[in-house]
């Protein structure tokens, strides 16, 4: 070996250690746990758990691993995103890290430490493995008791809104109809399971059917919602109106501090009559000659009516007069119009009211077959085990020509009449 090449291996022999002593040095790191809320959180009031880990080296691959959360509910929302900081002039870059945390119990919970378990990449492209931990954490968290009533669900949220819908509306039922009724909840902090139970619906005339509860929790970089729907199949059981009482939730203000109240309005539930005439509201200072006299005229009108029919019905007409005077008309005009809309039960409300009107001629109309089945399947959808409450096989092509049919079979009903009437004679 020559001179030159015994002194460049006496060189790199005292540079090893130095070396050696630049791959082992720790990078500038940070690893730190957060929790973001009020500073005495309430049992099950919702906190962020904000973690945080930036490293002044380059990074292969890494793994969290987070401390068993035995004194809380909890939940991320959103991905980990990445970061970047300034640590002691070094750039650094991570991640962040987002949980919402629920305490189950009063008292101080502690949380342990998170750790980051990475891959790091030297200057000299060697990668060795290393290990960062946050702090451990406490939270003192108090009883929620004696903030409501003690009776009240206990509900902690940012916000919380409730809505209320019928369909159809609830005071103007035909005979043997159902209405639903949806209530919905949404409240921002929370997940879906703290949500309150389904309201007691019960109230006396009238029958309750409820269905599952839907729940719904929906999780973004800007938190949790929650999302409740109840539904009610609610049917009079009389021919009174039942009230239906006001619905309230109370719940607590996480941001004010306070107790609030979301509610929606009772509404009466009952059946319409749609042969029912509306009386006209007299007043107490009506004059009482002017009604005698309008009843009077009335009458007269009527008898002139009457000795018209009595005159034509040799050629026939005073049967038309009769067939377009009659109530059976009107009920057939409105069966036309919400049959437009699509509107099965009010397709069925009116078949019932010509039913009730003339009993004998009904029955002589659904001997046509084709009316029978159609009113048959409208039963069988809106009333049978199969049926959801919303006859969504009749659409509104359907039932106008359920419409048009009935029409027809009630006319030819009409003339059957007739036609007996004149083989009796």
């Amino acid at each position: 070996m020559t001179r030159r090449g015994a002194f460049l291996v006496f060189l790199l022999a005292l540079s090893l250690p130095a070396l050696a002593q630049q791959r082992v040095q720790p990078p500038p790191a940070l690893t730190e746990a957060v929790v973001e809320g009020p500073k005495n959180p309430y049992v099950g009031e919702m906190l962020v758990l904000r973690l945080r880990s930036v490293i002044g080296a380059p990074v292969a691959r890494h793994e969290i691993q987070q401390p068993e959360l035995i004194n809380f509910d909890w939940r991320q929302f959103g991905r980990d995103v990445e970061v970047a900081a300034d640590l002691d002039g070094v750039p650094a870059r991570g991640m962040e890290r987002r949980i919402a945390i629920f305490p189950r119990e009063a008292g101080a919970l502690t949380i342990g430490p998170f750790t980051r378990k990475v891959e790091l990449i030297e200057p000299d492209n060697s990668r060795h493995d290393a290990s960062f931990s946050s702090a451990p954490v406490v939270v003192e968290a108090r009883p929620h008791e004696g903030v409501g009533k003690p009776d009240d669900f206990w509900l902690p949220a940012r916000s919380v809104t409730l809505t209320d819908s019928w369909d159809p509306a609830p005071d103007r039922l035909g005979l043997n109809d159902t209405t639903r009724r949806t209530l919905t909840i949404e409240a921002q902090g929370l997940t879906a399971d703290r949500l309150p139970p389904a309201p007691n619906m019960r109230a006396p005339g009238v029958i309750v059917f409820a269905a599952p509860v839907e729940r719904q929790t929906i999780a973004t970089q800007d938190g949790l919602s929650a999302r409740a729907v109840y539904r009610y199949d609610i049917r009079p059981v009389s021919a009174d109106a039942a009230a239906m009482p006001p619905v309230r939730v109370p719940w607590f203000d996480t941001a004010e501090r306070r107790m609030r109240e979301a509610s929606v309005a009772g509404r009466t539930v009952a059946f319409l009559d749609p042969n029912r005439r509306a009386r006209r509201d007299e007043g107490p200072g009506a004059d009482g000659a002017g009604r005698r006299l309008l009843a009077a005229a009335l009458i007269g009108a009527l008898w002139a009516l009457a000795l018209a029919a009595v005159i034509l019905s040799a050629e026939g007409i005073g049967e038309r007069v009769a067939e377009w005077t009659s109530p059976a008309r009107g009920l057939l005009a409105r069966a036309r119009r919400v049959a437009r809309r699509g509107d099965a039960r009010g397709v069925k409300a009116q078949a019932l009211a010509l039913a009730r009107l003339d009993p004998a001629r009904f029955s002589r109309a659904c001997g046509d077959p084709r009316l029978a089945q159609e009113l048959a399947a409208l039963d069988a959808a809106l009333y049978g085990r199969a049926g959801d409450g919303d006859a969504r096989e009749f659409d509104a092509r359907r039932l106008r020509a359920l419409a048009g049919l009935l029409a027809r079979a009630w006319g030819a009903a009409r003339t059957d009449k007739a036609r007996a009437a004149g083989a009796l004679a």
